[in-house]
C-alpha cells in the first residue's frame, strides 16, 4: 500500500481500521446556515446524505418510507445533537487484509451467519478485491469464496444472479454451479432467465460457499455476484 497522509489513523484503504474507511465531507451552504471554520466530530456515515439534504429542503419523506440514515442539518447548524453519542455503525467488507489469513486460521467475523434469509454479493468475497459496479457492469472474470454458518439443518434454495437490477456486458452463460459442504449442484440456464434457482439440504455448522457461471462447455466465466439464500423447510424429510 502507498505510504499516503493518513493523520495517525491505523490502516488504509480496504482495511477494517479506520484509516480504511474514515473520510473527511466539507459542507458549505451559507443561505441555509451552514457556515464553515468548525468541526463537526459526532459519528456519521454516508446514508445521513439522503435524510440530511431531504431535511435541508423541507421535504417530509412518505409515510411508508424508511430511512437508516439520520438528519445531520441540527449538527451542521451548530446545535447539539446527543442522539449521535452513543452511535455504533457497522463495516462490513470483502476480507481483502492487510494479511490474509492462511487456511485454519479464518476468525469469528469472517462468517456471515443467517438465521432465514441472506443476500451475499461480491464484496463479501474472501481475500479477493472486485470493483464492485464496474464488475457487474463488465462482467469481471473473477470469483471468490463466502463463509459461512449454517444456523439451522435444512433444505435451503440458492437464487444465483449476476445483476439485481440493471442489465451490463452479457456473458455466454448457460449454467450455473453451487459447491457447499461437499456437494456440487449444477443447473441450466436458459436464455431469457435473469436469476437460475436450486435446492440443496445443509447441516448446521460452519462451512464454505462458491458458485459459478458456466459457458456451454461448463468453462468457467466468473463467480455468481449476488446470491439469495432462504431455507425453504428444517425438516430434512421433506
Amino acid at each position: 500500500m502507498t505510504n499516503v497522509h493518513n493523520a495517525g489513523m491505523r490502516g488504509f484503504k480496504k482495511s477494517l481500521y479506520e484509516g480504511g474507511h474514515r473520510v473527511q465531507c466539507f459542507v458549505r451552504w451559507p443561505a441555509g446556515g451552514w457556515n464553515g471554520g468548525r468541526d463537526f466530530a459526532a459519528m456519521t456515515e454516508v446514508r445521513d446524505l439522503f435524510p440530511t439534504l431531504m431535511d435541508a429542503c423541507l421535504l417530509k419523506p412518505a409515510k411508508d418510507l424508511k430511512l437508516d440514515g439520520t438528519s445531520l442539518v441540527k449538527g451542521l447548524k451548530a446545535n447539539p445533537m446527543p442522539e449521535l453519542d452513543e452511535r455504533t455503525l457497522v463495516v462490513q467488507y470483502g476480507h481483502c487484509q492487510e494479511k490474509k489469513p492462511a487456511p485454519g486460521e479464518v476468525s469469528e467475523d469472517h462468517f456471515a451467519a443467517p438465521s432465514m434469509v441472506m443476500r451475499l454479493d461480491i464484496g463479501d468475497w474472501d481475500g479477493v478485491w472486485v470493483d464492485f459496479s464496474n464488475a457487474i457492469r463488465t462482467g469481471e472474470r473473477a470469483n471468490g469464496t463466502w463463509h459461512l454458518q449454517v444456523m439451522r439443518e435444512g433444505r435451503y434454495a440458492f437464487t444465483l444472479r449476476r445483476w439485481p437490477y440493471a442489465d451490463g456486458k452479457a456473458l455466454p452463460i448457460a449454467k450455473v454451479r453451487v459447491e457447499v459442504q461437499g456437494q456440487t449442484a449444477v443447473a441450466e440456464v436458459a436464455e431469457d432467465a435473469k436469476v437460475v434457482s436450486l435446492n440443496l439440504t445443509l447441516k448446521a455448522g460452519r462451512t464454505t460457499l462458491k458458485t459459478a457461471f458456466l459457458d456451454k462447455e461448463e468453462k468457467a466465466l466468473c463467480g455468481a455476484y449476488y446470491t439469495d439464500i432462504q431455507l425453504e423447510s428444517s425438516d430434512t424429510g421433506k
